[in-house]
């Protein structure tokens, strides 16, 4: 049998889907990419250490804060800057939006509308309208947070090397804390919306890797180290000396493997490492959900993500108000441009990000590195195909479509960050 979906709707950029199942055992299952190289890091050669935020940023319209920010803080290794408090509460307020915006894109339009006849957000608009509003309000705050501080809310323009071109006021920070009080109690909406939904029981062990702060009693932060289920370590150098990206035949995107074997890195990897941190309320809706970890449901990723959202809004309220309490008046670093190498981790919505960079004594690129979450987890989301397919052969064409799309909803691919 041949399983072949031309065109994955509902995910950020172009791909398909082919599978071959051979009496009972799975011989291809696999999401194939139709995007053509970007090139980014080629791109970067020769150009200055200040352009590459802003081309960097440009990876993703969906998470464009974090790609900027990775890039920046593996410019500052290299220079050996160190930023200010405030320079790093406003980076990970700004990171906090992206992630309240962009998990709430996927939540509510692109993976749980797989559960609605007509499979589109509209289903829920007429059936819910009240409840759909409060959700958009959600996005909304998370895509306010990115705006006020970076200027605009795709693409923002304000973070730089060593600090900001422009900081917000405290009038600013002010609206943002009361625009989080604000939508804080819809967001448990969203969980329960998900736990309404008929989850597929499918569980296959995997690893989870997700970045674990410095400070012990941090969900999330600018600092720390990549941490596994498997008690695997590693700072920036000796994750990427271990996670080892290979090139596919009939696809352009280099996929990531560690230790030979796939892994998974999004929120769910980060609800197993870091879920004994999360805020108050996300820590009593995690709670109310009865799951057990470790939880090996990929399905699942989307209510981790309903989970996220109600930490990030409350992560969002209580760095804007560290910030109203704190001098905001040399927040700039000065720093000197030489040569030298730097690299980065952090978590974009999506799972780890890795950047790095070798910059010359004149502060020109000539090395760029970089590894982005779904060239990581399209290699476990294959594997998690694979073990699936054999469980739905029996479901006409459309069914077996529609599971298979389900899946790999669930995993929130961005295509045109896996061909950067």
């Amino acid at each position: 049998m041949k399983i072949q979906i031309d065109h994955i709707a509902k995910i950020e950029g172009h791909a398909g889907f082919v599978g071959h199942i051979v009496k009972g055992k799975v011989k291809k299952a696999q999401v194939e990419v139709e995007e053509g190289a970007r090139l980014i890091e080629s791109l970067l050669v020769g150009r200055s250490y200040e352009d590459v935020p802003v081309i960097t940023s440009r990876i993703c319209g969906i998470c464009p804060v974090i790609h900027g920010i990775t890039s920046i803080k593996a410019l500052e290794q290299a220079f050996d800057i160190t930023p200010t408090r405030e320079t790093v509460i406003l980076r990970e307020l700004m990171m906090a939006g992206q992630i309240i915006q962009s998990h709430v894109l996927h939540i509510f339009f692109l993976s749980a509308t797989d559960y609605f006849k007509n499979r589109d957000g509209l289903d829920i608009a007429d059936e819910k309208p009240e409840f759909v509003k409060k959700v958009l309000r959600i996005r909304d705050f998370g895509n306010n947070v990115i705006k006020l501080i970076g200027g605009r809310t795709i693409h923002p323009m304000t973070p730089k090397v060593g600090g900001w071109h422009k900081i917000p006021s405290k009038s600013i920070l002010s609206q943002i804390e009361d625009e989080g009080k604000n939508v804080l109690p819809y967001s448990k909406l969203l969980v329960d919306f998900i736990l309404s939904l008929d989850i597929p029981d499918f569980q296959r062990k995997t690893e989870y890797i997700a970045h674990k702060p410095k400070e012990k009693d941090s969900y999330s932060s600018y600092y720390g180290e990549m941490h596994s289920s498997e008690s695997w370590i590693a700072d920036e150098k000796k994750f990427r000396n271990e996670i080892k990206e290979q090139q596919v035949n009939g696809t352009v995107a280099k996929l990531a493997k560690r230790d030979g074997h796939s892994y998974a890195t999004d929120a769910l990897a980060r609800l197993h490492i870091n879920k004994k941190n999360l805020n108050p309320n996300a820590k009593r809706a995690l709670k109310s959900t009865g799951l057990e970890f470790p939880l090996y449901n990929p399905f699942y990723n989307t209510l981790a993500q309903t989970i996220e959202v109600i930490h990030y809004i409350e992560e969002c309220r209580k760095l804007a108000s560290e910030l109203e309490n704190s001098n905001m008046k040399n927040i700039n670093t000065t720093f000197n441009v030489k040569k030298g190498f730097g690299s980065a981790l952090l978590e974009a919505p999506r799972g780890v990000l890795y950047h790095s960079y070798d910059i010359n004594k004149k502060g020109i690129v000539t090395r760029a590195d970089v590894m982005t979450p779904t060239a990581q987890l399209l290699v476990n989301l294959n594997d998690d195909l694979k073990i699936y397919l054999p469980r739905i052969e029996k479901y006409n064409k459309e069914r077996r479509e529609l599971e298979i799309l389900k899946l790999i909803h669930s995993y929130d691919p961005c295509i045109s960050c896996s061909t950067h």
